[in-house]
């Protein structure tokens, strides 16, 4: 996180659990800091996040703190995947002793956002390339295959989904 309060530039290392403080000369000269910091930060950050995160957004979202989250709207061919995957996966039920009424039979996707969290990624990240090296050599086919690998056209799938990594068995 990166922040400024007057004239001071705040970094805080979250998992140092380390902030560090200094001091700049005007106001001005702390908020040309806190740009200077976000732009490299932005720039080393491109590697460690999928090519079509808005890193810049992520990092700039807010004027005082750099909370590494962006929220965006999605693509209508985004939105009808994900509708797809539910529909794919709810199955109808039938009534219940605790299910009185109508069971529904489909559910109606109503809006769809795409979340770059950057904590949350880079967590997922170790933790799957851990789960890949576990792994390593022992993976064997899915029977039968997941859902999301029949939802249509693998290319417009993992455009909306993401790419999975078959390493990590995703």
């Amino acid at each position: 996180e990166v922040a400024t309060e007057g004239s001071e530039l705040q970094l805080h290392f979250r998992k140092a659990r380390l902030c560090v403080r200094l001091m700049a000369d005007s106001i001005w000269e702390a908020e040309d800091w806190l740009l200077a910091v976000r732009e490299v930060v932005g720039r080393s950050l491109h590697a460690a996040f999928p090519e079509n995160w808005d890193i810049n957004a992520m990092i700039s979202r807010n004027k005082d703190f750099a909370r590494m989250v962006n929220k965006e709207p999605v693509p209508k061919t985004t939105f009808d995947v994900v509708q797809r995957l539910v529909d794919h996966s709810l199955f109808c039920k039938y009534r219940t002793k605790d299910r009185r009424g109508i069971v529904p039979v489909r559910l109606q996707v109503m809006e769809v956002v795409r979340v770059q969290n950057g904590a949350a990624w880079l967590e997922y990240s170790e933790e799957r390339s851990r789960i890949r090296d576990r792994i390593a050599g022992k993976i064997l086919p899915l029977e039968p295959q997941v859902i999301t690998s029949t939802l249509g056209e693998p290319s417009v799938v993992a455009e909306a989904l993401g790419e999975l990594d078959s390493g990590s068995h995703e």
